[in-house]
């Protein structure tokens, strides 16, 4: 029986901090990756002593809902011991530096419990240990044990081997489906992936798997399906995915978006002639990559800044329409450790422990509104005052 498509809710998929050794080279993710989230409503930062500060409307962790007229535009606390933080629409993870997942928002925290919109969990609430790297769409949350376990719960492809699961039939708690994992992403309740520590590019649900097919709901695939090897890193939002191969090259494939390649793909594609269903190279020496509805964002080993897709950059540019988007990468910023985009907004941590910020003008956490076309300085990880 033909399956009822669900929205596909929006993420920035969370990358673990691993390093993978090939016959290449050696590439490590940025010991920074999971310090900074530039979320869907919300900013999260992980100060230098662990503290989670945020700032932004909707659920900070702190509450309280917000919204525009109640909207965080300073950088409150959350809590302390956090190591890395990851968060969409609906909800926010958060793992301490012994190894607790902590959440909150609405939806599939993990905890037992089904939330609407009217029952959100506004403060932190405790999952699960021995977590080293989590990520969520929202309908779907995976989390990575520290003996390279992944667990998944939610609603959707869980990649359990049982098929399309509604909010009602949800696991609400977290089971155990692969080992050896190293990475994850869950851009949205239809897709799931995972990197295993033999470089395997996993995925499983429906969509574009990067192996030159296009999987419907007549031909989902139920269980983890080995698509890929010697990849290191993903990143993926609904309409299409990224990832890093151990060499450091940047490769995307997806059905919409901007990939970076030149080519704009329409978002509501209807003809898969449109979309890109075998991986496009689009960088070199890539050693961090964030990806979002609008635009994407990439690391050179140098700590050179890419960007590229709409909304405002960092190049001095509002590329608010679609017409005006950057369809290759241009340079943004020198030395620079990691970076999140929300397609709204970014947030950028240098090599010298500052963090910067740009896009419109109600996510900076400095009490300004006023779009910024170009990276500014809005706090010290260490807690210094601004120079």
């Amino acid at each position: 029986m033909m399956k009822k498509r669900k929205n596909l809710a929006l993420a920035v998929a969370a990358l673990m901090i691993v390093m993978f050794t090939s016959c290449q080279r050696t590439v490590e993710i940025p010991q920074m990756q999971g310090r900074i989230l530039a979320g869907h409503d919300s900013s999260f930062v992980v100060m230098d002593d662990g503290a989670l500060l945020a700032w932004g409307t909707g659920l900070l962790g702190d509450g309280v809902w917000r919204d525009a007229n109640n909207r965080v535009s300073i950088p409150i606390h959350i809590m302390d011991g956090i190591s890395i933080v990851s968060s969409n629409q609906f909800n926010t993870l958060a793992i301490t530096t012994d190894g607790a997942l902590w959440a909150w928002g609405r939806g599939f925290l993990g905890d037992g419990n089904l939330r609407s919109w009217d029952e959100a969990q506004l403060t932190p609430v405790y999952i699960m240990d021995n977590v080293i790297a989590a990520s969520s769409s929202g309908s779907i949350t995976a989390a990575i044990t520290s003996d390279n376990g992944l667990w998944i719960w939610g609603s959707g492809f869980l990649g359990d081997g049982i098929d399309w699961r509604s909010e009602y039939e949800a696991q609400l708690t977290p089971v155990r489906i692969m080992e050896n994992v190293v990475a994850v992403a869950t851009p949205s309740s239809a897709l799931t992936m995972a990197i295993t520590s033999d470089g395997g590019l996993w995925v499983w649900g429906i969509g574009p798997f990067g192996d030159g097919e296009w999987r419907g709901w007549e031909d989902a695939v139920l269980t983890p399906l080995r698509v890929m090897d010697n990849v290191i890193a993903i990143s993926a939002t609904f309409n299409y995915n990224m990832l890093i191969t151990d060499g450091g090259e940047l490769w995307a494939w997806g059905g919409g978006g901007f990939l970076g390649d030149g080519v704009w793909r329409d978002v509501n594609v209807s003809n898969l002639g449109y979309a890109q269903l075998t991986p496009v190279l689009i960088l070199d020496d890539i050693v961090s990559v964030s990806t979002s509805a609008t635009n994407a964002m990439a690391i050179t080993s140098d700590g050179r800044l890419w960007a590229w897709g709409a909304s405002i950059l960092g190049h001095g540019e509002s590329l608010l329409s679609w017409e005006d988007a950057q369809l290759t990468p241009i340079h943004i910023k020198d030395n620079v450790s990691v970076v999140s985009t929300s397609g709204n907004d970014a947030l950028a941590i240098t090599t010298d422990g500052k963090v910067w910020t740009w896009g419109l003008s109600h996510r900076f956490g400095v009490g300004i509104f006023t779009d910024r076309l170009f990276p500014e300085h809005i706090m010290n990880l260490d807690g210094t005052l601004l120079d």
